[in-house]
């Protein structure tokens, strides 16, 4: 049953009944308004059964169940007595926020680990590929290597790749270039390394290719763009998008495979 408490601060409407249905019109209007809707009957035997009725007829409103700690006697079963006996609208706060916390414990899981703890800062992320002491490349990033056709794209990452990998390769490297990895920010982060992605432009060199492409580039620390030197047996780089404020420390730079 809704009991009307306005007085201690609470939004609250009392049914004659609480044997009735709750009519599903008044709680689609209520739905409308408040983010939860609160069923808080008496806690006797009869209270405690028509609750749990009503909460399953309502589920597809979420509909919430709360049970006062009384009871059930004549004197001790409801929202009444409940202030009466000497709570306050703090105690019933604190219960409403004990079930919020077991409603969204893994919402609150997820926001804990977003939370920074400024006394103690986690650790810089470390530096893969650098150019001119400029990192392009930290460890739990992306970072993204883009160009055209013939650019050479190929053999720069290569080069990255002879020098970072292991003798010994982790799962997700078994398949470096043969699969579409899903998430891939969060798998370097698991991994604690750097993922080297190699976008290609569409044949107007304007944009990135693909949904895919556009992604990566968003979610990237870094991108290094790769262009046709003069002499075909070079390549060149150009600025990384994530540095073009360290532009002066990291210029334009060409590069031939041998």
């Amino acid at each position: 049953m809704f009991y009307h408490q306005s007085s201690h601060g609470f939004h609250a409407i009392c049914f004659n009944s609480e044997t009735a249905q709750i009519p599903e019109n008044i709680v689609e209007s209520l739905r409308l308004r408040f983010r939860h809707i609160i069923l808080l009957y008496d806690t006797d035997e009869t209270g405690k059964r028509e609750s749990e009725r009503q909460a399953e007829q309502l589920a597809g409103y979420h509909v919430l169940n709360l049970t006062l700690p009384l009871q059930g006697s004549k004197g001790e079963k409801d929202i009444s007595d409940y202030f009466q006996l000497g709570y306050g609208e703090k105690d019933l706060r604190a219960l409403l926020s004990e079930m919020f916390s077991n409603l969204y414990v893994q919402t609150m899981m997820m926001l804990r680990s977003c939370e920074i703890d400024y006394d103690n800062p986690p650790d810089a992320s470390k530096s893969v590929v650098a150019v001119n002491g400029v990192p392009l490349g930290t460890q739990d990033n992306l970072f993204c290597i883009t160009g055209g056709e013939g650019t050479g794209k190929s053999n720069y990452i290569t080069a990255i790749l002879a020098g970072t990998l292991g003798e010994t390769m982790l799962p997700a490297e078994r398949t470096l270039g043969l699969e579409v990895t899903a998430n891939p920010k969060r798998l370097a982060g698991i991994y604690n390394t750097c993922i080297i992605c190699v976008l290609h432009f569409v044949p107007n060199g304007i944009k990135l290719r693909g949904h895919i492409g556009s992604e990566l580039q968003r979610k990237a620390a870094g991108i290094l763009s790769i262009e046709k030197d003069d002499d075909p047996e070079y390549s060149g780089s150009e600025g990384p998008e994530g540095a073009r404020r360290q532009s002066a420390r990291c210029p334009d730079h060409a590069f031939r495979m041998g």
